[in-house]
């Protein structure tokens, strides 16, 4: 067997904070104020919740993957996790330049060289020691929560806290359209495919069950990150009280509150370099669990390659994981470069994503053999999330639904001759 390099919990709650929490929180947050006022905060608690539920399907599948009858469908669940690796990744390094254009207004010009060169820098990352990355991705991590802590306490004790529009929500008709608006947003922000999928089989070693590892280690990420978002969301609901926010502050609402608090220049620029590191981990993260799924699908075509020639299957192992680092890597860059092509990327990969979830969710839906508690959760939890993502799916046109069925069409072809030469 194919190397399989893995992690332990700790790494693993590491491991998924830092692919969950990205830029999204600073700019989404925004955009669900805009349109839902203080009740935005539910949307945020809601949408964690949702992806909680659709972790716990996916240590589920997690635990059934290895049998021979989910053979086919875990092929096609790595095929759609790949092209969402790939969308994810050249979003999250492209806006990396852009956050450093505003810390640095000079380097406004070079953004797109800014991301090509933090593709390269994963790139090493990703084909070298996973405990290089890994640690790298700790210290990340532990910077970012700090950033958002640090700007929610300023808030916090401030002395501009306005909760009055926050204790009039008691005497209020909830506004159940207005919520459910904001949730497709929330789950974006959230790094709706992450969350859930970022404890690969391919990944997690642990001793005992793996699947009680996964799910309890998708419980404290998802938690801690559900208290970091909502935490910093209510103190900047409570600044802002009830005002609107200008429509040139829709898309930075933490510098928004920031500048009504008074804070100085200072703390803006703390708030961006935490952006950066919101995307870096998510490039870092992403990266390496697109490598990963792109190694499983072809995995045993690879094996099979090892004993034909004699060749070392360690060497081939870890040469593998090169060239395919490699051609992730080459492929991201593209998309940087391609310009406005990376609008349209992120559109498509959004359709990709969800078809990944709904292949989880049926693969263990129409499995006989699961408890009819996990098939109903996943069915409620597809249902759900697809039809949260139908707006913004929509958004990006017929094209996308074009691209989507060629690529899985793509991949029946692969799938089916790596069956026939098996």
């Amino acid at each position: 067997m194919l190397e399989k390099r893995s992690i332990n919990i700790k790494n693993g709650v590491l491991l998924s904070i830092g692919g969950m929490i990205g830029s999204a929180v600073f700019s989404l947050s925004g955009k669900t104020i805009a349109y839902s006022g203080p009740w935005a905060l539910f949307s945020w608690l809601i949408g964690g919740l949702i992806l909680l539920g659709f972790g716990f399907c996916f240590a589920k599948y997690v635990e059934l993957a290895g049998t021979k009858s989910a053979r086919s469908f875990r092929f096609f669940i790595n095929w759609a996790y790949i092209f969402g690796c790939i969308s994810s990744t050249s979003f999250s390094a492209s806006y990396i330049g852009m956050y450093f254009s505003l810390i640095f207004p000079g380097a406004s010009g070079i953004k797109s060289v800014i991301a090509v060169m933090v593709v390269i820098v994963t790139l090493f990352l990703v084909a070298s020691s996973i405990k290089t990355s890994t640690k790298l991705n700790a210290v990340l991590v532990v910077l970012l929560c700090a950033i958002l802590l640090f700007y929610s306490f300023l808030l916090l004790f401030s002395g501009y806290l306005d909760l009055s529009g926050m204790f009039e929500l008691a005497g209020d008709i909830v506004p159940i359209p207005s919520i459910a608006g904001s949730i497709p947003v929330a789950i974006l922000a959230y790094g709706a495919i992450v969350a859930p999928a970022f404890l690969r089989s391919s990944l997690l070693k642990v001793k005992g069950s793996e699947s009680r590892a996964v799910r309890l280690t998708m419980i404290i990420s998802m938690a801690l990150t559900i208290f970091l978002y909502c935490f910093a969301i209510f103190c900047t609901l409570a600044v802002i009280g009830k005002q609107q926010l200008p429509a040139n502050m829709q898309f930075a609402p933490f510098n928004y509150a920031l500048m009504m608090v008074g804070a100085p220049q200072i703390v803006n620029v703390i708030l961006d370099v935490g952006a950066i590191f919101a995307l870096f981990t998510t490039v870092i993260v992403v990266m390496r669990l697109g490598v990963n799924a792109a190694i499983e699908v072809f995995g045993e075509s690879i094996e099979r390659l090892a004993a034909t020639e004699k060749v070392d299957a360690q060497a081939l192992s870890n040469r593998v994981r090169t060239y395919v680092s490699s051609a992730f890597s080459l492929l991201i860059i593209m998309t940087i470069l391609a310009g406005d092509f990376t609008n349209w990327i992120i559109d498509q990969g959004a359709i990709i994503n969800v078809l990944f979830i709904a292949l989880v969710c049926c693969y263990l839906g129409f499995n006989t053999k699961v408890d009819i508690r996990w098939r109903v959760l996943s069915f409620v939890i597809a249902v759900i999330l697809v039809a949260c993502y139908i707006p913004s799916i929509l958004l990006g046109g017929w094209l996308i639904f074009v691209v989507s069925a060629v690529y899985m069409l793509l991949g029946a072809l692969i799938l089916h001759l790596m069956l026939r030469h098996a």
